[in-house]
This record gives structure tokens, C-alpha cells and sequence, in this order.
């Protein structure tokens, strides 16, 4: 059995999700203790919400329980009415666009200033 994830257990290596997922906490930690009302909108955010700590204020479930287009608008209206900053991934910004890609952009353009904070992410800051 050749398997890479398999293996750096049995060598007491971390895997490469491993390591992924702590990078990415540290990035967030890093951001979020610079404005402490920044809520997460990224693929597995309530896995970095417990890491870090956090109370999901957003109301929104996660993006795997994401069935009807009833869950999309919710986080688009969400995205559209929240006074907060928000911390937004590729991936969920993919998964909203491949929904209402004209919405998307016109509501980020409009609503708010995007900064890159690496590794896939971005600070969406309200106008």
C-alpha cells in the first residue's frame, strides 16, 4: 500500500491537509486580530471557527449543507447587508459567482474594499 497521507502518519509527519490547515489558521488568526469583528466566509468555516475560537455570527451553515438556491440567497443577502468585515476564500467566492456571478461582482465592487492576505484568501472591508 503506497499511500502519501498513510505513510506521513506511520513517520509521524503531518500531512500536507495538515499543514494547509495551520497555515491557514495562523493567516486568519493574523487577520482577525487586526479587526476583531471579521466573520468567515471559506470553505470549512466552522472547522477555523472552533480553531480559533470564534462564534459564528453569520447565521449561514456551512457550504456542504448548501442544497437549495434559498441557502445561496441567504448568504448573498447576508454578503449584501452585513456592517461587518468579512474574510472570503476562492472557493466560496467561486461557489456564490457560479451562482449569480453578475451579483457577486457587482455587490463586492460596490460594497466593499478586497485585500489580499494570501494563500487564497481575501479581507473584504466595507465601505
Amino acid at each position: 500500500l503506497n499511500n502519501p497521507g498513510i505513510s506521513a502518519m506511520q513517520q509521524g509527519s503531518l500531512s500536507e491537509f495538515s499543514k494547509k490547515t495551520d497555515n491557514v489558521a495562523v493567516l486568519l488568526k493574523k487577520t482577525i486580530s487586526n479587526d476583531s469583528t471579521a466573520n468567515l466566509l471559506i470553505a470549512q468555516q466552522d472547522y477555523y471557527y472552533t480553531l480559533l475560537g470564534m462564534k459564528n455570527r453569520t447565521g449561514l451553515t456551512s457550504c456542504v449543507d448548501w442544497i437549495k438556491r434559498g441557502d445561496y440567497d441567504k448568504a448573498l443577502n447576508w454578503l449584501n447587508t452585513t456592517g461587518e468585515d468579512v474574510i472570503m476564500d476562492t472557493y466560496m467566492f467561486g461557489k456564490l459567482a457560479d451562482y449569480s456571478n453578475q451579483e457577486v461582482y457587482r455587490m463586492i465592487h460596490n460594497r466593499y474594499d478586497v485585500s489580499d492576505i494570501g494563500e487564497g484568501y481575501y479581507l473584504l472591508t466595507v465601505k
